[in-house]
């Protein structure tokens, strides 16, 4: 089943590149979801940034600084199912970075207060506008 996330919004980026990451971002976030728990997508528009936000239902970074989560060959290995090689969210924030946007962390039980924690990815580019 198909869904079109509205607002249509148009960013300038590699597809290849984008998709790998988009594609590892809720690969993790499987990993690290309990099971049976939903993993939520989702795009804004944000000022002149486009924001899609990939959340877990997980245990956010327990105890895991946001910049290691970034380090080449870090596998927070505190986290059940880290049987990576580390370089996926490293790799992620430089593809990010090179296409002109970024990449934000936001555990959501440790930094909103929320009962129900989890992990949310944002990748964000900016908008351009949509061609003739």
């Amino acid at each position: 089943l198909a869904k079109r996330f509205e607002p249509e919004v148009f960013v300038k980026a590699d597809a290849d590149w984008f998709r790998q990451v988009i594609g590892g971002v809720i690969e993790n976030a499987s990993k690290h979801a309990p099971a049976n728990s939903e993993i939520s997508v989702a795009i804004d528009v944000v000022g002149d940034d486009a924001v899609l936000s990939i959340r877990d239902q997980g245990k956010g970074l327990e105890g895991i600084e946001k910049s290691a989560v970034f380090e080449r060959f870090s596998t927070g290995s505190s986290a059940a199912g880290s049987d990576g090689f580390g370089i996926g969210m490293a790799l992620a924030k430089w593809v990010m970075e090179r296409q002109g946007g970024h990449i934000e962390l936001v555990d959501h039980g440790r930094e909103t207060g929320e009962t129900s924690s989890g992990l949310e990815v944002r990748l964000i580019l900016p908008v351009v506008p949509a061609s003739p």
